[in-house]
């Protein structure tokens, strides 16, 4: 089973932000013989101002289906004048946290694997965290 998270437009107050890009893919295996491909869509609207500095944004991401995670790929893109400001965090059901980009680093990297989420269930809420540490620059994701 491939659980595919694609943000495609954000709207506020019915006014759309631009492009949202992010995409994760869980790529699991059922426990059952038959497997599938299908890929599972879920659509994320909100806002997508990263702003206030210093306070934590967090972008829900809620999967339905019960399936064990084989690997997880995330592509992020956003627009900041300065991504070295950024803290970027992916929180999973179980409340772990992986740092998809540290303070002080230039280049955001637009494809991250996490492949130590293996093995765990892929139901829940997942978050996307993103912390603008600086004051005077706003971004959107």
């Amino acid at each position: 089973m491939v659980l595919q998270f694609i943000f495609s437009r954000l709207y506020h107050s019915s006014q759309p932000l631009g492009l949202v890009g992010l995409l994760i893919l869980l790529w699991g295996a059922e426990s059952i013989a038959a497997q599938t491909l299908d890929p599972i869509t879920v659509r994320w609207n909100g806002p997508a101002r990263i702003a206030p500095p210093g306070v934590p944004q967090s972008f829900p991401l809620f999967v339905s289906e019960a399936v064990t995670i084989a690997d997880v790929t995330i592509s992020i893109a956003v627009d900041h004048p300065n991504p070295a400001e950024l803290n970027i965090f992916l929180l999973t059901p179980g409340n772990a946290s992986f740092q998809l980009h540290s303070e002080g680093n230039p280049t955001i990297r637009e494809t991250i694997s996490i492949q130590s989420l293996a093995g765990r269930e892929a139901q829940g809420e997942w978050r996307l965290r993103v912390i603008d540490e600086k004051e005077g620059m706003e971004g959107r994701l």
